[in-house]
């Protein structure tokens, strides 16, 4: 336990080197407990309250969003205090019925409604869906000199000190989890004002110091590569041969047309992330024994459902004796709802100069839908 900011205590349990486990308690003439901890951390977590004050007085439960491994945190709390008053938006009080499998005082977080705490103190509620869980809100304290935020501002891991955030881990984390909801991370730092001067998210380091800088950084992270042009990647097996071949000419076509194209190595460092970040994908697959390359699998297995989702795609690659591979991760990308552009473009060995130029208008009016 430690105290933050006025009437603000973090009584989460931050375990060296890894992903912290915060939630916050604020008192006033009323007492507000803000998030819960894992399973696991529980009782650490109970301790930590009540080293502040006793469970039995605290009146509010708050949730930015649904928190799957809350069960033996909410139930030490109502087990302690059956009177507590359980808040959050109407999936996360929905979603927590499911968790617990029992019935709990609960009232609805409308969007800008408040709870006054007493003492000057009065939270806001804003509802900010997708960041990343649909059911997710922000809480102000007062006109914004606090905000606890969930996932947003979050951070991968907790650097030298839990109480200052570092920058280079809450951009990590963005780009892992909610680049997806790159809009919905817009509108809510819209509605973060210039006074906040604490900023508590659930997991990863408090922001206390350079509160105004951080979030300007934050919102330079979300806007980069916003060059009007959309990023197609191109994966392949560099390894000289046929496919490796189309998809140069492919990549040129696209490129002449528009749009920006990332060369990604099917086996290179940090491919899955690249393929992910793409508006767009288009997958060399040769085949091997009636199937495509470990490669080109271990490349497209990597892919992340909801952040590839709709997005455009297609496939092509050389081959031998038969095509199958092409059809298979077709198959595969179309399993994870994206959406394809057309059939598997196949090739016998070596591409003609008829094949070139079909590969090169496919690209351009490929170029063409993304624009």
């Amino acid at each position: 336990m430690i105290k933050i900011q006025d009437n603000i205590y973090y009584i989460g349990v931050n375990k060296a080197g890894r992903v912290s486990d915060n939630a916050y308690l604020i008192t006033g003439a009323k007492n507000a407990l803000i998030e819960t901890v894992s399973d696991e951390n529980a009782d650490e977590y109970i301790k930590n309250i009540e080293s502040v004050i006793s469970v039995k007085d605290i009146d509010y439960l708050i949730f930015t969003h649904t928190e799957p491994h809350c069960l033996r945190s909410m139930e030490a709390i109502i087990g302690k205090n059956p009177n507590i008053e359980v808040i959050g938006t109407i999936p996360t009080v929905k979603n927590l019925k499911e968790i617990t499998n029992s019935a709990f005082n609960e009232s609805i977080a409308k969007n800008n409604s408040e709870l006054d705490l007493g003492k000057g103190l009065t939270l806001r509620f804003t509802v900010a869906p997708n960041l990343p869980c649909p059911d997710s809100m922000l809480v102000f304290l007062g006109n914004g000199s606090a905000l606890f935020c969930g996932c947003l501002f979050a951070s991968e891991y907790v650097g030298d000190d839990l109480y200052n955030a570092d920058f280079k881990y809450a951009a990590e984390y963005y780009k892992n989890n909610l680049l997806p909801f790159d809009a919905f991370v817009r509108g809510a730092l819209g509605k973060v004002p210039d006074s906040t001067e604490l900023i508590a998210p659930k997991i990863g380091g408090v922001i206390r110091d350079g509160v105004q800088n951080f979030t300007k950084k934050y919102a330079e992270l979300v806007r980069a590569g916003e060059d009007g042009k959309k990023t197609v990647a191109v994966c392949y097996i560099p390894d000289g041969g046929y496919t490796a071949k189309m998809a140069d000419i492919i990549a040129k076509a696209l490129s002449e047309n528009g749009v920006n194209v990332y060369m990604a190595d099917a086996a290179g460092k940090g491919v899955g992330e690249a393929l992910n970040s793409a508006d767009a994908l288009v997958i060399g697959a040769s085949t091997l024994h009636r199937n495509a390359k470990k490669e080109i699998w271990d490349a497209v297995t990597s892919l992340n459902a909801v952040r590839v989702n709709g997005k455009p795609y297609f496939v092509f690659g050389s081959y031998g004796w038969s095509g199958e591979g092409l059809e298979l991760v077709h198959q595969h990308l179309k399993m994870l709802r994206m959406k394809p552009f057309l059939k598997p473009i196949g090739v016998l060995f070596n591409p003609s100069e008829k094949d070139i130029r079909e590969l090169t208008d496919t690209a351009a009016r490929f170029a063409e839908t993304l624009l």
